[in-house]
């Protein structure tokens, strides 16, 4: 029944734009007629995609058990040949929810594997809006898990060359910045080995891509950008230019209230630390903490990806005291999200490093050296990140005569 299935994508999209417009009660009623008539009809891609977006108005209202439990319902519903235009808000929707329990990296984990099976089905049937969309889900999800660069280039490789090849330049906007920023991260960008924060190199120009953005352009366009270049900025230790990326991406339902708001609120916290450091002006240290906040009460409703990532914030709000006994109990929670099981490498290089300043400000440079060089191996064999590797090489005899010159106070 076309005209039925038509009124049903209506419906589902008109949910959609409800969620983005912060409407959440009547994107659920939206999503709920939708669902009714996609049963009544027989028409399973809609029932789940219906059933997803149900669950996202849940979770805007807070709902979070609900929301998890619909996202798996819509994945048992699912049959995993779903018509192309279900595709993509589906896979979009349904890995919102179910990592709102499911840890990233476990066995179990449906989410990944779902959208690679879906982008793989986008992609085989020549769906490329889908396959552009479930492509970005999945690979900024594997980023934010810490998986090694190398094989994340290499799927964002296949996506981007096969868009490239069927002429799709606007969805290939929305790769590039990642791209560029693992190929800087990674040391393949020869032009970038001076200045590793410019996303201009073999796949883009970051002046030319600035130059195409408008009042009229969508945000994700933008956030693509700044989130790069905050990240290569906090990794390589330039916090105002991370400040100022970071307040330039803005902020939707989806970087507020799904899994992607844990890394963002994440490195809002880091950089508000380091810029504390720098400048002792308290107004950072009251964001770090409601950014810090924001991750405590996902931790409180069991999301288990949140952990690690806690952990560091934690131990990083330890070292804006001065007594020794928080510097051991900073140490303590360092060692923890070190020690974490699998996944999320660019945590475990992030408190070697946090942990080797921490001891160098207190003369155990001993110590502080082994954790200095866990970080540079980390990075490197872990991350795939060569270029921070390499930029750590001459650092750690800089930190020493630095911190041993300075009262514990000044250290940093």
């Amino acid at each position: 029944d076309v005209d039925s299935a038509a009124a049903i994508q209506v419906l589902i999209r008109v949910s959609f734009y409800l969620n983005q417009k912060k409407k959440p009660l009547l994107a659920v009623y939206t999503a709920l007629l939708a669902a009714e008539h996609s049963v009544k009809k027989g028409l399973s891609p809609y029932t789940a995609n219906s059933i997803s977006f149900w669950g996202i108005g849940e979770l805007i209202l807070g709902n979070e058990n609900r929301a998890y439990k619909l996202g798996k319902l819509s994945l048992k519903l699912n049959t995993m040949k779903p018509s192309k235009d279900a595709c993509m808000l589906v896979t979009w929707s349904t890995i919102f929810l179910v990592q709102l329990r499911q840890p990233v990296w476990s066995v179990g984990n449906e989410a990944i594997p779902f959208t690679l099976k879906i982008l793989n089905h986008s992609l085989d049937n020549g769906d490329m809006i889908s396959a552009g969309f479930c492509g970005l889900a999945c690979c900024y999800l594997r980023l934010w898990s810490g998986e090694h660069l190398k094989l994340l280039e290499k799927s964002i490789r296949v996506i981007h060359d096969r868009l490239d090849e069927l002429g799709q330049e606007v969805l290939l906007e929305h790769f590039k910045p990642l791209l560029q920023m693992i190929l800087n991260l990674r040391g393949k960008d020869s032009m970038n080995d001076e200045q590793p924060t410019i996303l201009t190199g073999e796949v883009m120009n970051e002046q030319e891509y600035l130059s195409r953005l408008s009042s009229s352009t969508p945000p994700s366009y933008s956030n693509r950008l700044f989130t790069a270049k905050m990240l290569l900025a906090y990794t390589f230790g330039h916090y105002q230019l991370a400040e100022t990326c970071y307040s330039s991406i803005i902020m939707t339902n989806y970087e507020t209230t799904t899994i992607f708001s844990i890394p963002y609120r994440f490195y809002d916290a880091m950089i508000c630390y380091a810029r504390y450091q720098q400048t002792k002006n308290r107004k950072y240290l009251r964001q770090a903490r409601k950014a810090r906040k924001i991750l405590q009460q996902h931790h409180s409703k069991s999301n288990p990806n949140v952990v690690p990532y806690l952990q560091v914030m934690e131990a990083e709000e330890l070292l804006t005291r001065t007594d020794k006994n928080s510097i051991v109990q900073s140490r303590k929670l360092f060692d923890k999200a070190i020690n974490m099981q699998e996944g999320f490498a660019h945590l475990e290089g992030l408190a070697n490093e946090r942990a080797s300043v921490a001891l160098a400000k207190f003369d155990c440079f001993g110590a502080s050296r082994n954790y200095f060089e866990k970080a540079k191996h980390v990075y490197e064999s872990k991350w795939g990140a060569t270029m921070k590797y390499h930029s750590m090489s001459d650092k750690f005899t800089y930190l020493s005569s630095a911190c041993s010159s300075m009262t514990p106070s000044h250290a940093f």
